[in-house]
């Protein structure tokens, strides 16, 4: 994977270092476990707080970039 590219080409579509950080992560955690990381996870992965963590994976939602089933655990997936 060419994160440099990938980083340049997302920074333009309005995603924030913060959101990209997270969405990497997922991305990574997916590709190696082949289920998503926890909340928890992600927050001590990326130095957030669990509210932090629900913002970005919110806003990441919104820009299209993840998909996730509201009340199921683990339910987060990179739809790019």
């Amino acid at each position: 994977m060419n994160t440099s590219v990938s980083a340049e080409t997302e920074l333009k579509h309005g995603i924030t270092p913060t959101q990209k950080r997270v969405l990497d992560y997922v991305r990574a955690y997916i590709d190696e476990k082949e289920y998503s990381p926890s909340m928890r996870e992600i927050a001590e992965c990326c130095d957030l707080h669990l509210s932090g963590v629900a913002r970005v994976i919110d806003s990441l939602e919104k820009r299209k970039r993840v998909s996730r089933l509201y009340g199921v655990r683990r339910s987060i997936v990179v739809l790019d």
